[in-house]
């Protein structure tokens, strides 16, 4: 009910300079403190464990993921929540041990997410996510379900990957292209990162506020 011209859209901004993609030395430093494989591509999950957040529908894309796909990634969940017991049983009927890893909750995530290749946000439903727009902050493609403000950060094929919404078997198919496109993914990345500091730094927000009480203080009426 109330009129478009009376509606502004500013998103939450996030702090870009605590936010950055590591550099190669950094990321192997930080895989080695955290117990993380060198070698491997690591696909991260950073989120609460309920099911709004879809996580059960990425345990089952990544169970239907090719072995040699799964052999050379790592699918690191970073989050608890009501859901956890469930999800963990289902990875340990479902998903090679060594090809997933639940680090639970963690006050402090930008470890997890300097050492990470490729993020994942596979929700149900979303507003702005502040975790996506972290993470692209770090330069990380994303691979995020088209809901909510998702497809405000992820251009498919420019900076990330999106997919259906609740689809297993789309999820799959996105990570298979994903994790085939090292030199893509490189590409992608300095994308992610630009696009975190056009739309959704704090500086961005900052500037879109100022604009908004000024228009405010000139034009009271439209209050």
């Amino acid at each position: 009910g109330v009129a478009p011209h009376r509606i502004a859209h500013i998103v939450n901004g996030v702090d870009i300079i605590a936010f950055q993609p590591a550099t190669a030395t950094q990321k192997q430093t930080h895989r080695q403190q955290l117990n993380l494989p060198t070698n491997r591509r690591i696909v991260l999950y950073v989120g609460r464990l309920e099911n709004i957040k879809g996580v059960d529908i990425l345990l089952q894309a990544w169970s239907q993921l090719p072995e040699p796909a799964q052999r050379d990634a790592l699918l690191l969940i970073v989050g608890d929540g009501s859901q956890r017991p469930a999800l963990e049983g289902f990875a340990a009927g479902h998903i090679a041990p060594e090809t997933i890893h639940f680090a639970g909750r963690q006050h402090d995530v930008l470890p997890y997410l300097q050492a990470a290749d490729l993020f994942v946000l596979p929700s149900r439903s979303e507003g702005f996510s502040n975790a996506l727009a972290e993470a692209m902050a770090c330069g990380l493609p994303a691979v995020a379900s088209a809901v909510g403000g998702n497809p405000e950060l992820v251009e498919d094929g420019a900076n990330g990957f999106l997919f259906a919404a609740g689809d297993p078997h789309a999820l799959c198919h996105v990570f298979s292209r994903a994790l085939s496109q090292q030199p893509s993914l490189a590409a992608m990345s300095l994308r992610a990162r630009q696009t975190a500091v056009d739309k959704a730094s704090l500086e961005s927000s900052i500037r879109q506020l100022q604009v908004l009480y000024r228009n405010l203080l000139s034009h009271p009426s439209r209050t």
